[in-house]
């Protein structure tokens, strides 16, 4: 298999949330040293009735919350990306391993269109179609319910507990789909490249439950449909058969010019950005 990674951007937006971490910290903590010696001045003051030192005080309490939520905000950021890197890690090499040199695979690959920067977590190539695939490392019980139209999460272990509401992944997977159709339709050789559709969830951390067997797919049934593009849901071990069974009939020159394009689409996000 082929492998393109668009480097650096999931390890980028990583290591920036964490140099602001750092800095945002450091901050805090000199704050907080502040404060004390605030504590220490109005003590020592205390028969001058300095009324400054308790306005300064106050101020300093609000600069440290705001600080406070600030890092929890990063730290709650940064846990999130390593965790949806680590499910992009374990779709990749369990791709890598399955396909064969008759497929490209370009990783968290992102373009330009409209002003807006979208990304991809995943895109494979085959003789078949062009896979577009969002991948979801989330831990615990998903409930699809209304035909995909309402999404709930609850802890695996604690399966009776409250349903947290949680957004649909399949619309940002369309939205996306969308931008890039847009673009390939302005390449006349391009129009005709058959999409597939596809979110993935690791098996191992995740169970899927659907309130009917007609209402949630778990490897061949549809939840959602537009412009005749299925959308199923998948766990990571299942889609390499998902890539697989679907029948060839575009030619070589047909995948290393969808290659070529995406890679040049790729280029001139990168010099403009």
């Amino acid at each position: 298999m082929k492998v393109y990674n668009c480097k650096g951007n999931s390890k980028k937006k990583i290591n920036k949330k964490i140099n602001v971490l750092y800095i945002t910290s450091a901050e805090l903590k000199k704050l907080k040293k502040y404060l004390i010696w605030m504590y220490l001045k109005k003590i020592i003051t205390i028969f001058t009735r300095d009324y400054s030192i308790n306005q300064k005080i106050t101020s300093l309490k609000n600069k440290i919350l705001r600080l406070e939520k600030k890092i929890y905000k990063l730290e709650s950021d940064i846990n999130s990306l390593e965790k949806g890197q680590a499910g992009e890690r374990l779709v990749s090499d369990s791709l890598f391993e399955e396909l064969d040199e008759n497929y490209y695979l370009l990783n968290n690959f992102d373009f330009v269109w409209n002003g807006v920067r979208w990304e991809i977590d995943h895109l494979i190539i085959s003789s078949s179609c062009l896979f577009l695939v969002e991948t979801k490392n989330m831990k615990g019980r998903i409930f699809v319910e209304d035909d995909g139209k309402k999404w709930f999460k609850t802890p695996i272990n604690k399966p009776d507990k409250l349903k947290t509401p949680m957004d649909n992944p399949q619309h940002q997977l369309k939205r996306t789909y969308r931008a890039l159709k847009s673009l390939m339709e302005s390449q006349s050789s391009l129009t005709e490249v058959p999409v597939k559709l596809a979110v993935v969830f690791p098996r191992n951390s995740c169970l899927l439950v659907g309130m009917s067997e007609e209402g949630l797919h778990l490897g061949t049934k549809t939840l959602d449909r537009i412009e005749n593009i299925t959308v199923p849901l998948l766990y990571h071990d299942e889609l390499t058969d998902f890539i697989k069974s679907r029948k060839a009939h575009t030619g070589k020159m047909k995948i290393d010019e969808v290659f070529d394009y995406l890679i040049k689409l790729r280029h001139n996000h990168l010099s403009k950005h």
